[in-house]
């Protein structure tokens, strides 16, 4: 009772020395010392070391459905802080299995829907959950309001613009306002961005400078007004917002993330020159703060296609917090995007190490090493003109190891979408595209829409011929994604008898001065089918 009181109170330190006692009174091995142990870890932000601990203690609670209720929806917040959303998902759909009554479980396993990409789902249990309790209730719980504002807005921006219905979203807007527990720098950051996506900018920007005038003191109001004149494309006007900034608040990490994000639209040396001024600048923050602001400098220069100063930013955190999971798997996923096999090796032994030798995170990065290794050997091959290149004997062993172990992570991690991901390049490299195209599937249904993983799907699909799943898989990639698959776009038009359409498509895919005679060969019949007979005359004569 003590130390649950100690824990309430945030008093850590008190709480070691109470621990210690208990461990004295009662033994190392009692799941009430285990438990109080990883709530001590999570309230210290130790999400790594609360879940080892807490895996550990559950088979000592079975004989207590509370007990084990408990270290379930603990379990839920450390999955969810790791990124692990199928666990996350798993862990709060226990808790429901035997008290479908849990606010917590259920929030929890709508919030993991959500980080899962499944947003129809999520937003039926946030509903369902916002009907349940009291309305005057709902301020007081962000982790169910604040996700129930994003999904309402993204269902109606998921509509055409004259069939939008924006009340639900104002209703709970207004709910929050009438909230003595919402600030008003709060309010003018939701009604800002509720603003924005009604398309009605400017009006976002008064309402936001309104609030800079109101509370000086908030770097997230300067960020947030920074970030939307960026947005209008205003580099300069987004640079007078930070001008203005207060400067006991100038080295805030929020205002540190969009001063960064104004300096990767300069020119490559007026970049770099400001991307090291804020990394030096947040080096100086509190390790959590430092580290957050370096993981995004690290993402913004791999997307300026820096990738060795993304990496040294990653080994910086990396060396700073060493138990940081998701920085090691950042760092391994990099090496071996770059098909470095010999660093490759490297980080998943660094990763292992952090994540336990047998995790299904190190079985992953053992399997994806062992998979980079043929895959690279098979390039050589190729480039040194050998043709068709057969797996050899090694190779072979290698991927029936990388399987194994991806059966082995696959029983801990049934829903994890990055172990189909590596099934289905396991397959293509066996030349099984049918096989590949399944994991693949499976991997899209399970995980957020990954625009490489679908676009890689789409692919096979196509070159099956399997146009009617392929359209279904594009669709997930919405209009922006649409950019390269103008060919499969083009067929299901012909299938619908839009034919114009489809020579459009077909055309605007195939260069006029194409030399490829296959890309001629497709559109030539293509055209043919159309009824365009003079057009694919020239077209098939050329190819």
């Amino acid at each position: 009772m003590l130390g649950d009181a100690q824990l309430q109170a945030n008093r850590l330190p008190a709480l070691d020395t109470t621990i210690a006692q208990l461990k004295t009174a009662i033994g190392n091995s009692s799941p009430v010392v285990g438990l109080l142990e990883a709530r001590s870890l999570v309230a210290q932000g130790k999400w790594l070391q609360a879940k080892s601990r807490l895996e550990a203690v559950r088979p000592l609670v079975a004989g207590s459905d509370e007990l084990t209720r408990q270290v379930d929806l603990y379990l839920g917040q450390c999955y969810e802080r790791l990124g692990q959303f199928d666990e996350q998902l798993e862990a709060n759909r226990r808790v429901l299995t035997d008290d479908p009554t849990s606010l917590a479980a259920r929030v929890g396993a709508a919030s993991a829907l959500l980080a899962a990409g499944k947003s129809d789902e999520a937003i039926e249990e946030f509903e369902l959950v916002a009907r349940a309790i009291p309305k005057d209730r709902l301020p007081g719980i962000p982790q169910l309001w604040s996700p129930l504002l994003q999904l309402r807005v993204a269902a109606q921006m998921k509509r055409p613009v004259a069939d939008r219905d924006w009340s639900a979203v104002d209703e709970l807007l207004e709910l929050l306002q009438q909230s003595p527990g919402i600030s008003s720098s709060q309010m003018a950051l939701l009604r800002a961005d509720i603003l924005v996506r009604k398309e009605e900018a400017e009006a976002a920007i008064d309402l936001l400078e309104d609030a800079t005038k109101a509370d000086p003191k908030d770097p997230q109001l300067w960020a947030a007004l920074a970030t939307l004149r960026l947005q209008g494309q205003a580099p300069s006007q987004a640079r007078d917002v930070i001008a203005r900034v207060p400067p006991e608040i100038a080295d805030a990490p929020n205002m540190l993330l969009a001063a960064a994000q104004i300096a990767a639209r300069e020119p490559a040396e007026g970049a770099t020159k400001e991307l090291a001024d804020i990394e030096g600048r947040a080096l100086k923050l509190p390790a959590d703060q430092s580290a957050r602001v370096l993981s995004a400098l690290a993402s913004l220069q791999l997307g300026l296609g820096r990738v060795d100063e993304a990496e040294r930013l990653w080994t910086t955190i990396a060396d700073k917090s060493p138990d940081d999971l998701r920085v090691r798997i950042a760092l391994y996923e990099l090496a071996r995007e770059r098909g470095d096999t010999a660093k490759t090796k490297s980080r998943a032994a660094d990763l292992s190490a952090v994540a336990g030798p047998t995790s299904p995170q190190a079985r992953l990065a053992q399997a994806g090493t062992l998979v980079l290794g043929v895959r690279e050997s098979q390039k050589k091959k190729t480039s040194a003109g050998e043709g068709a290149i057969e797996l050899d004997a090694n190779e072979r062993r290698d991927l029936d190891e990388a399987r194994n172990l991806l059966i082995e992570a696959e029983n801990d991690r049934p829903g994890w979408h990055q172990i189909q991901q590596l099934f289905a390049e396991i397959d293509g490299l066996r030349g099984d595209m049918p096989a590949a195209i399944d994991h693949l599937q499976r991997a899209v249904r399970m995980g957020p829409a990954n625009p490489a993983v679908v676009r890689q799907l789409v692919a096979l699909l196509y070159a099956s011929n399997r146009l009617d799943e392929a359209q279904q898989a594009l669709a997930r990639l919405g209009p922006d994604g649409l950019e390269g698959f103008e060919r499969i776009t083009a067929e299901m038009e012909m299938r619908s008898g839009k034919f114009d359409d489809a020579v459009a498509l077909a055309e605007r895919s195939v260069s006029k001065d194409s030399k490829n005679p296959r890309d001629l060969l497709w559109l030539g019949q293509l055209l043919s089918r159309s009824g365009k007979n003079d057009r694919a005359t020239d077209v098939l004569e050329r190819a």
